[in-house]
């Protein structure tokens, strides 16, 4: 399996090294490159980037993508494809989720993070 790189600052999927980001036109881009992890005989994969500053626990900016196996197997027997990306840096919390095959979107959230609820 080969490795996803993504934009610390604008979340977006960067080829490896890329530099300045093409989406945002930041320079000073910190990469992270997660491993795609098969689970069972399909090529699942999920990546998360984490974005870490002075002042924030754990992190400033978390970023999850990828395909994974739905929880309703009958429904999304192809799996889905989620986003979520939660930025303390400006308060915001998105989340959207798509059917693995169609691609159409199931459940989408955008909403301040002090109003997100886990």
């Amino acid at each position: 399996m080969g490795e996803r790189y993504f934009c610390q600052n604008c979340a977006k999927e960067l080829e490896a090294n890329q530099r300045p980001c093409p989406f945002c036109g930041c320079n000073n881009i910190n990469v992270e490159a997660v491993g795609c992890v098969p689970l069972g005989m399909a090529p699942w994969a999920t990546s998360r980037a984490r974005k870490k500053g002075k002042g924030y626990k754990k992190f400033k900016k978390e970023v999850l993508q990828g395909s994974t196996p739905s929880t309703n197997s009958e429904e999304f027997p192809e799996g889905i494809t989620l986003q979520r990306i939660i930025d303390k840096e400006k308060g915001e919390y998105h989340h959207v989720v798509k059917d693995g095959k169609t691609g159409k979107i199931t459940h989408e959230e955008h909403e301040p993070l002090d109003q997100h609820k886990s």
